[in-house]
């Protein structure tokens, strides 16, 4: 995402190898959380428009030609599932778009009493890792089976998980009090094991610091957006 000439962000790619750029959206409307589908032809991003071909919600756009559709007219931070087939989209609730057929939407947890806020396919797309405010108003990162729709609270306190590309592992976020510092955490599920992986970005909130963080294909590392 870069700002604009008029204050709106817009989403551009570029090579890696040639530092290339190339802008896909234009306008006044903010576009926002891009997500490149696994077979890498379409995007889906988030807008914040008003009207005609940058009204509100989200949009799906091919790569190769520029051609842009709205699939709903709500619906934040969305993410492919691992075949292709559906978008998951979060807040208040959690829910999946049937890509062909963007007016088939399932409910997987409605709101209230849970506020979704952030969420990530495993890499089998039976599950997702979410994190949310559930009733009793303490922040969680939890999965829920796609399913079945049964939910499993895995880690208090802890935000924007995401999946290792074996399933066995979540990195997550989470802002620790005592050191006033937000940090990235490795947590085993077979084991419950919980590590601390960094150690940097004081008196920053997780949600401004660490915005998100992924876990490279190669399985070398943990690739993460820190803000100064």
């Amino acid at each position: 995402l870069r700002e604009s000439d008029v204050g709106a962000t817009q989403i551009w790619t570029i090579d890696p190898a040639t530092s290339a750029q190339r802008q896909l959206t234009t306008g006044r409307a903010s576009k926002a959380f891009p997500d490149w589908s696994p077979d890498g032809s379409r995007i889906c991003y988030e807008s914040s428009g008003s009207v005609g071909d940058e009204a509100a919600g989200l949009w799906l756009l091919y790569v190769a030609d520029g051609v842009r559709r709205q699939m709903r007219s709500w619906g934040h931070s969305p993410v492919w599932s691992p075949d292709g087939s559906h978008v998951a989209t979060f807040g208040p609730g959690l829910y999946t778009i049937y890509v062909d057929h963007p007016d088939s939407v399932r409910t997987l947890i409605g709101a209230p009493p849970y506020t979704v806020g952030f969420g990530k396919w495993s890499p089998l797309g039976d599950e997702i890792a979410f994190h949310h405010l559930p009733d009793d108003e303490s922040r969680f990162v939890s999965v829920i089976n796609v399913e079945t729709r049964e939910i499993t609270r895995l880690i208090p306190w802890a935000r924007q998980p995401t999946w290792s590309p074996d399933g066995t592992q979540l990195a997550f976020t989470a802002f620790d009090s005592v050191s006033n510092t937000a940090s990235i955490y490795r947590w085993n599920r077979a084991t419950t094991d919980c590590e601390r992986l960094t150690f940097v970005c004081d008196y920053y909130p997780a949600d401004s610091c660490f915005k998100f963080c992924e876990v490279v294909p190669e399985e070398c590392g943990w690739a993460y957006d820190r803000r100064p």
